[in-house]
């Protein structure tokens, strides 16, 4: 695969208001070629204000935004280049929480050994959940390398949520999920398997999404 800093745009359509929530989880799994400031991974504009965003800067360290407030993972849970870490973000409305799971550096001999590093915070600021387009590592966002199964729930998923499915295909018609990108429709939009056949909420591909399945990696 070419390396390419293109990304998947989400365009403002009365359907994709789904994804105007107050409540939610947002996860990913990425592969970054290189780390680098500003690198988006998904974002959802509410107008001009960020509904929710996940974003990477040069030290790995994964930045959760809701609005004007920011929670920024732990330091030993920094990603890094060339590996796959999975990232989810949740908002219950009264709390912010971001969770990194990437490859336990203390069982280096452990095949597929995992560590999964937790950061909460209150919520202090209000939710923007008017419309606005999403991106997936789309205009702006110097993100570069791999990304797959980026999933966005109306809910707040419990870490043992998180943790049962983070490595499972999901069916698109799991209970609360309301937008799921897997990356598996191989054409020149990002379908939507929530509402397969529904053009007006697919992703435009802008140039070579670099992506793969999950099983190729776990």
């Amino acid at each position: 695969m070419a390396l390419a800093a293109d990304g998947v745009s989400v365009a403002v359509h009365a359907e994709q208001q789904k994804l105007n929530l107050g409540v939610f989880t947002v996860e990913a799994w990425v592969n970054p070629d290189a780390l680098a400031a500003n690198s988006v991974i998904v974002k959802k504009a509410s107008g001009t204000a960020t509904a929710y965003s996940l974003t990477v800067d040069a030290a790995g360290n994964v930045i959760f935004r809701v609005n004007n407030q920011t929670l920024t993972s732990v330091p030993a849970a920094a990603i890094a280049a060339g590996a796959w870490s999975h990232i989810a973000a949740t908002c219950d409305g009264a709390s912010l929480t971001l969770t990194v799971t990437k490859a336990d550096p203390a069982q280096p001999a452990v095949a597929d050994a995992t560590v999964s590093y937790t950061k909460s915070a209150a919520l202090t600021t209000t939710l923007a959940v008017g419309d606005g387009a999403l991106s997936i590592a789309g205009a702006g966002s110097a993100y570069v390398g791999l990304i797959d199964e980026v999933r966005i729930w109306s809910t707040a998923r419990s870490a043992d949520q998180l943790a049962a499915n983070r490595r499972a295909t999901l069916a698109g018609d799991e209970a609360g999920l309301a937008a799921y990108y897997p990356f598996d429709d191989a054409g020149t939009t990002v379908e939507d398997f929530t509402a397969r056949n529904d053009f007006d909420v697919d992703g435009v591909r802008v140039g070579g999404q670099r992506k793969q399945r999950v099983e190729e990696y776990t």
